[in-house]
């Protein structure tokens, strides 16, 4: 069985990205932060996910860098899927996504680790000089195995225990709508300072988040 897991708030497109992720998983298993959230959306959710909706864990957690994703992962312990599909609620699959899936059941790698397109903009415009954010391969698709934990978090949206020779690195990318719309930049940001490394856009794209280029 393929699962999927996502985080949900507020972010203004979070349905289309849930409904891309029902589209590649048997069964979807949701967070949904009750302190910043949209309760509207809470509502909404049984309706979008129709009869793939597994369960939705309402929490009242404080945001913490990688305890969301172990309550998500808790989640799954009587579930017992094969593979895990784990968006963010701003992030789609390109298509490709399925059949590389496939591939990467047979293989004997732990996760997927997949890139990202340059930013999908309502306009068109360019930002962060065309580069993709975030920039390295994050982790979005892994084998379940009993008691795998977040714990001891490092970044990248890596379960620790799955070392290097045990990625797939994707072909698939997936696409990045957190600042689709120009107007939603500055709140981004201003969330970004709380958890980003403070010179990771001054290094690597040459900006920093303050001075943001849009």
């Amino acid at each position: 069985m393929i699962v999927g897991q996502m985080a949900i708030s507020k972010f203004p497109m979070w349905e289309m990205c849930l409904k891309d992720l029902l589209t590649h998983c048997d069964k979807v298993y949701l967070r949904f932060d009750s302190i910043n959230g949209d309760i509207k959306i809470l509502d909404k959710i049984p309706e979008v996910c129709g009869n793939k909706l597994g369960n939705v864990l309402i929490s009242e957690q404080p945001f913490h860098k990688w305890m969301w994703r172990e309550q998500l992962i808790r989640m799954l312990d009587g579930v017992k899927p094969n593979i895990v599909l784990s968006p963010d609620q701003d992030e789609i699959f390109n298509s490709s996504i399925d059949i590389e899936i496939k591939e990467f059941e047979k293989s004997d790698k732990d996760c997927m680790m997949f890139n990202y397109t340059s930013m999908p903009t309502e306009d068109n415009r360019i930002i962060l000089k065309g580069k993709p954010y975030p920039l390295f391969p994050h982790m979005k698709v892994f084998r379940w195995k009993p008691n795998l934990s977040y714990n001891g978090y490092h970044g990248n949206a890596l379960i620790p225990s799955f070392h290097k020779n045990k990625w797939w690195l994707s072909k698939t990318q997936i696409a990045h709508y957190c600042f689709y719309k120009k107007e939603w930049i500055k709140e981004k940001v201003e969330k970004m300072k709380t958890y980003s490394v403070p010179k990771y856009f001054q290094t690597y794209y040459s900006t920093t988040l303050d001075g943001f280029d849009t």
